[in-house]
């Protein structure tokens, strides 16, 4: 249940990011990401709608496949930046809040 109110919790973050607009969606920070803050909230979408999906379309529990460092990072709520790829297919694409807006309502 924790873990639903914290996703919650940053649908309801990102929500009033994309009602920021295209403006702020452009901006990046280089310290932190090379990516725009609409790439950062695609990127998330795109992992957050194949989790739910590949969970629905297979209800039964799956086998963990974490390592221990990997379930600490998760369980911590901290992910190290700007130093991973993401996977192909999950990389973050320039949007605009309309495109972006119905997806985080969909969730």
């Amino acid at each position: 249940m924790k873990e639903i109110q914290r996703f919650e919790g940053q649908l309801a973050e990102i929500d009033r990011l994309v009602a920021e607009g295209d403006g702020a969606l452009a901006l990046r920070v280089p310290a932190i990401s090379g990516w725009s803050v609409a790439q950062q909230i695609d990127h998330s979408l795109r992992v957050a709608e194949h989790t739910v999906g590949r969970v629905l379309a297979r209800p039964e529990a799956l086998p963990r496949g974490l390592t221990l460092v990997g379930r600490i990072v998760l369980g911590l709520g901290w992910f190290p930046r700007g130093s991973a790829k993401a996977p192909r297919g999950a990389e973050g694409r320039e949007c605009s809040g309309a495109e972006l807006a119905p997806r985080v309502a969909g969730m």
